[in-house]
């Protein structure tokens, strides 16, 4: 039988976010300038799929995050 405490943490390591979500590198995160434009584009990006991101991938300090 799975625990509330295993199964809470088999969520939370599928649902990897992206690590600048917390404090975004620049202005131009998708969650900073969060408005009808770029909703989108945060909820696929800022989610499981921040590596696909070409602001993850241009900021320079993505390489400390690996």
């Amino acid at each position: 039988m799975v625990t509330m405490m295993e199964n809470k943490t088999n969520v939370d390591s599928e649902m990897r976010l992206c690590p600048y979500l917390k404090k975004p590198p620049t202005d131009q995160c998708y969650c900073v300038k969060l408005d009808s434009g770029s909703v989108n584009g945060m909820l696929y990006y800022c989610g499981r799929n921040f590596h696909e991101c070409e602001i993850y991938k241009s900021c320079s300090c993505t390489r400390d995050l690996k």
